[in-house]
C-alpha cells in the first residue's frame, strides 16, 4: 500500500468525523485519545476514569461522550463477559480503515 492511499483513507475518516453535528468538543478530544490507544481489531481495557485523568475532563463528561460515541456507531463496547474495553466501530470507518491504520503505524516504527 502506497503512503499516498494510507494518507488518503485517514483523511477520509476524518472527514467523516468532522462533518457530523451529533458530535461535542468533548466527543472529539476523547476520538483523538482513543486514536492513540484503541485497536481496530481488539477490544481495549480502558476505564472511564482514566481517560477523564489523561486529558482532563470531568468523568461525567467521559461517561456521556462514550455513550454517544458508542450510541453514533463510532465506538463499540465488548458484550463478552470474558473480554471487556472499546474498539473502533467496523461500520463505521470500514475494514480498509483498519488495514490502513496498522499499515501506518508499521510504516512509522520501520522507519525509526
Amino acid at each position: 500500500m502506497t503512503d499516498f492511499n494510507v494518507i488518503h483513507s485517514q483523511r477520509n475518516f476524518f472527514e467523516q468525523l468532522f462533518v457530523r453535528s451529533d458530535l461535542s468538543k468533548a466527543d472529539y478530544k476523547i476520538i483523538l485519545y482513543l486514536l492513540c490507544v484503541l485497536d481496530v481489531e481488539n477490544y481495549k481495557a480502558i476505564s472511564q476514569k482514566n481517560i477523564s485523568e489523561l486529558i482532563f475532563l470531568d468523568k461525567s463528561i467521559v461517561s456521556k461522550s462514550i455513550k454517544n460515541l458508542i450510541n453514533i456507531g463510532i465506538i463499540e463496547k465488548s458484550d463478552d463477559k470474558y473480554i471487556s474495553g472499546y474498539r473502533f466501530s467496523l461500520e463505521f470507518r470500514g475494514e480498509k480503515f483498519a488495514q490502513d491504520k496498522n499499515a501506518l503505524i508499521q510504516k512509522y516504527f520501520n522507519d525509526i
